[in-house]
């Protein structure tokens, strides 16, 4: 949810924040 809401405010750290989210082994 924290990742969600920084990449509504910073549209420049959706690049690194998607494939973060994308990998199940980072959470």
């Amino acid at each position: 949810m924290l990742a969600f809401d920084v990449t509504f405010t910073n549209p420049s750290t959706q690049v690194i924040i998607i494939p973060l989210e994308a990998s199940p082994s980072f959470f």
